[in-house]
């Protein structure tokens, strides 16, 4: 479910883009969400195999940045960069551990957020979704870029990073 590691919206209070949302985001659960349960409770099953393979690993992730990020997002040579630091590094299973933390929950968070939203994303989310749990000070919706955008969309990426900082400050208040 899309809200199992945070809590959920009231779906009747939500804009009826919202709870559409929640029906893309559970069928992308069903459909593509299996390595979070792997990861999350047999990670060291998964670095194992990850570890002792070089094919596995390329394949685990190739896939992952391939279907995350949108048509040609990388090219051959960043795939091999990416699975080539992981392997020459043994790096694998230690970015599997975040999965098997549990989440801490807040019920709303109030600071003033900067939320970009890429479309070739796991789960984009509308900012009508976003707004049941964060003070959306600036939405932003980029039309391509997904869930790697700082490595595929850098420009972007750092523009709205850019906007978050300028955005706030001590107080929380808005300096632009």
């Amino acid at each position: 479910m899309p809200c199992s590691r945070r809590r959920c919206a009231d779906r009747a209070q939500l804009a009826p883009d919202a709870a559409a949302y929640l029906d893309r985001a559970a069928q992308w659960f069903r459909t593509d969400g299996g390595y979070i349960a792997e990861q999350s409770t047999r990670p060291n099953t998964l670095a194992v195999a990850l570890g002792d393979s070089p094919a596995g690993l390329a394949a685990w992730l190739v896939e992952k940045l391939d279907s995350w990020s949108g048509e040609s997002a990388f090219t051959v040579d960043e795939l091999l960069t990416w699975i080539t630091a992981y392997w020459v590094t043994g790096t694998i299973g230690t970015s599997l551990t975040s999965y098997t933390e549990p989440a801490v929950v807040l019920a709303r968070v109030e600071t003033p957020t900067v939320l970009s939203v890429f479309a070739d994303d796991t789960k984009p989310e509308p900012r009508s979704y976003a707004e049941a749990f964060l003070n959306i000070s600036d939405y932003v919706e980029h039309d391509t870029g997904g869930h790697f955008a700082a490595w595929a969309q850098p420009e972007a990426y750092a523009d709205d990073v850019r906007r978050a900082i300028k955005s706030g400050g001590p107080s929380g208040s808005a300096r632009r």
